[in-house]
């Protein structure tokens, strides 16, 4: 083995198939290794990412998903940011490292000093939620992708705040409008 890794997966027999499903609230904490998601974990309640957690994605869709009234809280530290990315060696990019679908609130799921790369779109938004003092990086269609049906841009840009991009991002997807 190349990397000591948690893997992140359902209990099926195939790494390839299923996805696992969190719906108990919990924390994922800094163990010192990283953990690998290999297929989507969708979120139906309220978990934590502590600081200092690195989480890698490996296929297409290796994902963190907000349903159902979920809740995603991912706060890093300026110290200590939690990182998604795609480790050394991947197979495909993943499409889209977080997708909040649907949360109770925008307090609810956040993110802060999150450091974001190496996905298609690294943050994809169905309703705005607070982005903090993040960076997206090698995000190689769109940084952040949020769908402006039944919000506005303004909606979004409220609740985001000294976020960085580096220039291999493309930023906001303006199809669903800029912000």
């Amino acid at each position: 083995n190349q990397q000591d890794v948690v893997l992140l997966r359902d209990s099926s027999p195939s790494p390839l198939f299923g996805d696992l499903t969190l719906n108990e609230s919990g924390t994922i904490r800094d163990v010192g290794v990283p953990y690998l998601v290999v297929e989507t974990l969708d979120v139906s309640a309220t978990v934590t990412v502590a600081a200092g957690v690195t989480l890698l994605g490996q296929w297409a869709d290796s994902s963190l998903r907000v349903y159902d009234g979920g809740a995603l809280v991912l706060e890093g530290t300026a110290d200590r940011p939690i990182v998604l990315g795609p480790p050394d060696r991947t197979f495909t990019r993943p499409a889209s490292f977080i997708t909040v679908e649907a949360t109770a609130s925008e307090e609810d799921t956040r993110l802060s000093h999150v450091a974001l790369s190496g996905a298609e779109t690294c943050l994809t938004l169905h309703r705005p939620v607070q982005v903090a003092d993040s960076s997206f990086a090698d995000c190689s269609l769109y940084a952040i992708r949020g769908n402006t049906t039944g919000y506005s841009a303004g909606d979004y840009t409220a609740l985001m705040s000294g976020n960085t991009f580096d220039s291999a991002s493309n930023g906001a997807d303006e199809s669903y409008g800029a912000f």
